[in-house]
């Protein structure tokens, strides 16, 4: 029998992999649907998957009401799309890479204060992460243009079907990483 939404959180928050799994199934379709509607190129769309999912994970216990769950998925991957278009708006192109990126124009000044305190904190989260973790996420996000995993597997000698697979714990554990420094799900925590 099919988990309702309560259920299906409630599994998930007290750690049960086949919850997340299951979690993951059932919500993937639509994160996927908003994704397809921005039309982000591949890479980019895989990254919003992941990290709404991310998100999910990260801020799943402060859902007070479960039956909202999709309507909140919907849009924090709408977010998402846009935070990643708006970062390809605003990299410097002319020689810059990823990690310098100038304001968005409709960026306020307090946005683009915490856009680089956020992006020093992810710096310092990736030396922490350090060996092979740290050198497969700056060869995947730190390039001017999105490198291939063909580029990726000859530039790391590292197979290219263990690149996806690799990312995604790397990235879990860059996740853990900053939330022990302020930053949840992607942004800091208002908290803080």
């Amino acid at each position: 029998m099919p988990d309702d939404a309560r259920t299906l959180i409630d599994r998930c928050l007290h750690g049960e992999a086949d919850a997340w799994r299951r979690f993951v199934e059932k919500y993937t379709r639509l994160v996927w649907s908003i994704v397809r509607q921005h039309r982000l190129d591949e890479a980019d769309a895989e990254d919003v998957h992941q990290a709404v999912f991310a998100i999910a994970v990260s801020r799943l216990h402060r859902l007070r009401d479960a039956e909202q769950i999709a309507g909140w998925l919907a849009t924090t991957t709408r977010r998402e799309c846009w935070r990643v278009m708006r970062r390809r708006r605003a990299v410097v192109s002319a020689g810059g890479d990823s990690m310098t990126e100038v304001p968005a124009s409709d960026a306020t000044p307090e946005d683009a204060r915490v856009s680089i305190e956020e992006r020093q904190i992810v710096r310092e989260g990736l030396e922490e992460l350090g060996g092979r973790c740290q050198e497969l996420l700056e060869a995947l996000f730190s390039a001017p243009a999105e490198p291939s995993y063909p580029q990726i597997s000859a530039r790391l000698g590292m197979p290219v079907g263990s690149i996806g697979p690799t990312r995604a714990r790397c990235l879990r554990r860059l996740s853990e990483i900053l939330e022990r420094r302020g930053i949840h799900g992607g942004g800091r925590d208002s908290s803080s």
